[in-house]
């Protein structure tokens, strides 16, 4: 009996093997299987319009300096008092 559950095991095992090596080689073919031309990339297509942030006026880093701060604060002081430089 326990013969027949290590070769059922075995099967399954391998069944499994089997099946995971052709999930991750079906993109892999795929990709080598690709005959479409390459994109032209933006750099060369001569575009004319430049591109800038319309709104500077964020505070969104100043709001990260406090959060960030602030978590130090009250990491100070939830520490420990009876700790010494020694430890």
């Amino acid at each position: 009996m326990a013969t027949h559950n290590l070769i059922r095991r075995n099967i399954w095992r391998c069944v499994g093997w089997l099946a995971g090596f052709a999930a991750l080689a079906r993109p892999t073919l795929a990709a080598l299987d690709d005959t479409s031309a390459p994109l032209p990339e933006a750099r060369y297509q001569g575009y004319g319009v430049n591109v800038a942030l319309t709104d500077t006026s964020s505070n969104a880093l100043y709001w990260l300096l406090i959060v960030v701060l602030g978590m130090m604060v009250v990491a100070a002081i939830f520490k420990s008092p009876r700790r010494t430089h020694l430890d």
